[in-house]
């Protein structure tokens, strides 16, 4: 159930990620999405060999399951950092042509943005 629930989360952030910058200035690249749903696939793809490998060969499982883990993370890692980066592009983008200096409004979402996240990987 836990990693279910993680496979759901990464899909979740991703799926946020697209739909939010989506036709706009910093809309995710087709170059990400691809890489994107490789790894995640991958990912999966390895959970499930490990999976199938506990009875069989158990330290080739435990090799599997730690590189999935590993991977399962780094996505969550890269989703995370790529949604607190793009609404910092888009804080200078609107400072910069509103020519204000006291945005407080997005600050405090990309601050409880990106605490968030990054407290939730740990």
């Amino acid at each position: 159930t836990y990693v279910l629930n993680n496979f759901l989360l990464i899909a979740l952030l991703f799926t946020r990620l697209v739909a939010i910058f989506e036709n706009t200035a910093v809309q995710v690249s087709k170059r990400f999405v691809i890489i994107f749903w490789c790894v995640y696939t991958s990912t999966i793809l390895c959970g499930i060999s490990a999976a199938g490998f506990v009875s069989h060969a158990p330290s080739s499982a435990s090799v599997l399951v730690i590189a999935a883990a590993m991977m399962a993370f780094a996505l969550m890692v890269v989703l995370a950092y790529a949604f607190v980066y793009k609404l910092l592009v888009v804080h200078r983008q609107k400072t910069s042509r509103n020519g204000a200096t006291n945005n407080n409004d997005l600050k405090t979402v990309i601050t409880k943005s990106s605490m968030l996240s990054f407290i939730s990987l740990s």
